[in-house]
Protein backbone atom coordinates (compact mmCIF):
# COMPACT_ATOMS: atom_id res chain seq x y z
CA UNK A 1 0.00 0.00 0.00
CA UNK A 2 1.44 3.34 -1.01
CA UNK A 3 1.51 6.30 1.28
CA UNK A 4 -0.66 9.13 0.22
CA UNK A 5 0.77 12.63 -0.04
CA UNK A 6 -1.86 13.76 2.43
CA UNK A 7 -0.60 11.44 5.15
CA UNK A 8 2.97 12.64 4.49
CA UNK A 9 1.79 16.22 4.86
CA UNK A 10 -0.04 15.38 8.07
CA UNK A 11 3.04 13.63 9.45
CA UNK A 12 5.23 16.61 8.44
CA UNK A 13 2.76 19.01 10.03
CA UNK A 14 2.66 16.90 13.19
CA UNK A 15 6.48 16.89 13.37
CA UNK A 16 6.59 20.61 12.75
CA UNK A 17 3.91 21.19 15.39
CA UNK A 18 5.86 19.09 17.90
CA UNK A 19 8.99 21.15 17.13
CA UNK A 20 7.05 24.41 17.58
CA UNK A 21 5.61 23.19 20.89
CA UNK A 22 9.06 22.14 22.12
CA UNK A 23 10.48 25.55 21.19
CA UNK A 24 7.55 27.22 22.94
CA UNK A 25 8.17 25.16 26.09
CA UNK A 26 11.88 26.01 25.93
CA UNK A 27 10.99 29.71 25.61
CA UNK A 28 8.64 29.45 28.57
CA UNK A 29 11.42 27.87 30.68
CA UNK A 30 13.84 30.62 29.63
CA UNK A 31 11.26 33.31 30.42
CA UNK A 32 10.58 31.74 33.81
CA UNK A 33 14.32 31.56 34.60
CA UNK A 34 14.81 35.16 33.49
CA UNK A 35 11.85 36.25 35.62
CA UNK A 36 13.31 34.51 38.68
CA UNK A 37 16.72 36.12 38.04
CA UNK A 38 15.09 39.51 37.54
CA UNK A 39 13.15 39.24 40.81
CA UNK A 40 16.29 38.17 42.68
CA UNK A 41 18.24 41.13 41.27
CA UNK A 42 15.38 43.47 42.06
CA UNK A 43 15.30 42.28 45.68
CA UNK A 44 19.08 42.67 45.89
CA UNK A 45 18.87 46.20 44.51
CA UNK A 46 16.10 47.08 46.95
CA UNK A 47 18.18 45.77 49.84
CA UNK A 48 21.18 47.75 48.60
CA UNK A 49 19.02 50.87 48.26
CA UNK A 50 17.83 50.43 51.84
CA UNK A 51 21.44 50.05 53.03
CA UNK A 52 22.43 53.19 51.14
CA UNK A 53 19.49 55.09 52.59
CA UNK A 54 20.40 54.01 56.12
CA UNK A 55 24.04 55.02 55.49
CA UNK A 56 22.89 58.40 54.17
CA UNK A 57 20.72 58.89 57.25
CA UNK A 58 23.62 57.98 59.54
CA UNK A 59 25.92 60.36 57.66
CA UNK A 60 23.34 63.15 57.90
CA UNK A 61 23.11 62.61 61.65
CA UNK A 62 26.90 62.58 61.95
CA UNK A 63 27.12 65.74 59.82
CA UNK A 64 24.57 67.50 62.02
CA UNK A 65 26.49 66.42 65.14
CA UNK A 66 29.80 67.64 63.73
CA UNK A 67 28.20 70.90 62.65
CA UNK A 68 26.85 71.41 66.17
CA UNK A 69 30.25 70.62 67.68
CA UNK A 70 31.85 73.16 65.34
CA UNK A 71 29.31 75.79 66.36
CA UNK A 72 29.99 75.02 70.04
CA UNK A 73 33.75 75.29 69.52
CA UNK A 74 33.35 78.56 67.62
CA UNK A 75 31.16 80.00 70.37
CA UNK A 76 33.67 78.87 73.00
CA UNK A 77 36.58 80.37 71.03
CA UNK A 78 34.74 83.65 70.47
CA UNK A 79 33.90 83.89 74.18
CA UNK A 80 37.55 83.24 75.10
CA UNK A 81 38.70 85.76 72.51
CA UNK A 82 36.28 88.35 73.89
CA UNK A 83 37.55 87.74 77.42
CA UNK A 84 41.20 88.01 76.30
CA UNK A 85 40.54 91.36 74.61
CA UNK A 86 38.69 92.59 77.70
CA UNK A 87 41.63 91.58 79.89
CA UNK A 88 44.11 93.11 77.45
CA UNK A 89 42.18 96.39 77.39
CA UNK A 90 41.94 96.41 81.20
CA UNK A 91 45.70 95.83 81.50
CA UNK A 92 46.39 98.47 78.86
CA UNK A 93 44.18 100.91 80.76
CA UNK A 94 45.98 100.05 84.00
CA UNK A 95 49.37 100.63 82.36
CA UNK A 96 48.18 103.98 80.96
CA UNK A 97 46.80 104.95 84.37
CA UNK A 98 50.07 103.96 86.04
CA UNK A 99 52.05 105.88 83.44
CA UNK A 100 49.82 108.92 83.90
CA UNK A 101 50.29 108.67 87.68
CA UNK A 102 54.06 108.42 87.31
CA UNK A 103 54.12 111.38 84.95
CA UNK A 104 52.00 113.41 87.35
CA UNK A 105 54.24 112.45 90.28
CA UNK A 106 57.38 113.31 88.39
CA UNK A 107 55.85 116.58 87.17
CA UNK A 108 55.10 117.64 90.80
CA UNK A 109 58.71 117.19 91.85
Amino acid sequence: MAKSPMSDQIRDLALEMRGVLEREEARERVIERLLVEFEAREEEQLAQTRRFESEITALKIEHASLKQQLQDHLAHYQEGDRRRWTLFMALFGAVLSLAAGLIATLAKK
